[in-house]
């Protein structure tokens, strides 16, 4: 993995990203979600390479604005802070062409398997969410109503009345 570029990074940073991810395998961003996707990932190795400079909190704030505005999605669970984070750290690695840091740092990343087995659990839990909706039980706080582990289980993807999705913390 010596020669790992930007592109590299960017993919597989938002490949490992799990709600991420799970918003994409839900077709957040609409039948273009594909061509959405693609487009996040070259414009934000744009947007890294001419902004050397780019702080983290920036980035994270720039990409919020993207996932809201291109995916109707909004991630209440402090992910994009620490994949903001992460893209600006590995940028820099290829900037100063540290190979090795820039190793460790995509080691640490989870593996694309765990990461779809992760969506594909979540995926089941938002269906069988989905068919308590029609009688308003997608309203339910955690907590409420099913006492058997429901704190513990509290759905990751809430739909408003608008439309919108968020993904929140099990927190």
């Amino acid at each position: 993995m010596s020669s790992v570029t930007l592109e590299d990074v960017v993919r597989r940073v938002y490949g490992t990203w799990t709600g991420y991810v799970l918003a994409l395998k839900m077709n957040a961003g609409g039948s273009q979600t594909k061509e959405k996707d693609q487009w996040l990932q070259e414009v934000t190795c744009e947007y890294l390479t001419s902004t050397p400079d780019l702080m983290a909190d920036e980035l994270a704030d720039w990409i919020d604005n993207i996932l809201d505005t291109e995916f109707d999605l909004i991630l209440d669970d402090g992910s994009t802070d620490s994949v903001a984070d992460l893209l600006v750290k590995c940028s820099g690695f290829i900037r100063a062409g540290d190979a090795d840091s820039l190793q460790k740092c995509i080691e640490r990343l989870p593996t694309e398997e765990a990461v779809k087995s992760a969506t594909s659990t979540s995926k089941k839990a938002e269906g069988e969410e989905d068919s308590s909706d029609d009688d308003e039980g997608g309203e339910e706080a955690p907590g409420e109503g099913d006492a058997s582990g429901a704190k513990e289980r509290a759905p990751r993807m809430v739909t408003d009345d608008d439309g919108w999705t968020t993904i929140v913390s099990r927190k």
